[in-house]
């Protein structure tokens, strides 16, 4: 998620085009309106002579009904194939300062025993058990700050991801209407590594904290 997106209104992970409505038909509804109103002047005309003494349809009345269905047919596959289609992916806002592969990068404390005013409000902090086992699932919890860092339209948290070494485990976009940057990441390792938190304040940039899994 950008960090300019609540600012500008975009939604992340939203797909742009709302629900279409039949008050303003859409090209797919078209040739569904066009296909009855057709029908119902031609079957109407058709019923007048083209049953037979015992009120069977005849060949024309059903030759009738099949070309209204292709026409129908094929009209609305016009239309889908004209539909301005677009790919949840491609209508997501731009993410701001990150990448999918690579190896994570951002700010860390200067010493993580003495830290500023604004490395204690951006700083993640992980929570996990002592030790892991391979193959077992744990649950990873990562606030931002030692104190919750704020979510105001003015300043906040855009997205908190979890990288084991270089892989990207997961990353969750927040807006401001997350009360608090904390989430909870189930994990599973199969292999000793180094887990790493990630957030990005749209103010101060991206952060980082790194801890070696204890295997037990």
């Amino acid at each position: 998620m950008s960090g300019e997106g609540p600012a500008s209104g975009c939604k992340p992970w939203s797909l742009a085009h709302p629900a279409t409505t039949l008050m303003h038909p859409s090209p797919i509804h078209q040739p569904i309106r066009a296909f009855i109103i057709r029908s119902r002047a031609r079957h109407s005309a058709a019923q007048s002579h083209a049953r037979d003494a015992s009120g069977v349809p005849t060949p024309l009345l059903l030759w009738s009904v099949v070309m209204d269905r292709r026409a129908f047919v094929g009209g609305s596959l016009a239309a889908l194939a004209s539909w301005p289609w677009t790919s949840a992916s491609a209508q997501r806002c731009p993410r701001e300062d990150w990448l999918p592969t690579g190896a994570p990068s951002g700010r860390e404390p200067t010493d993580p025993e003495v830290l500023s005013d604004q490395e204690r409000s951006h700083v993640p902090v992980l929570t996990l058990p002592r030790h892991v086992h391979l193959g077992r699932p744990f649950d990873l919890v990562v606030q931002i700050g030692l104190r919750p860092h704020e979510m105001s339209a003015a300043h906040h948290i855009d997205w908190i991801e979890v990288s084991l070494d270089d892989h990207r485990v997961t990353v969750i976009d927040l807006t401001p209407d997350v009360p608090y940057p904390i989430v909870r990441v189930p994990i599973v390792v199969h292999a000793a590594g180094t887990l790493i938190a990630r957030a990005r304040c749209n103010q101060h940039g991206v952060w980082m904290t790194r801890r070696a899994l204890a295997i037990g």
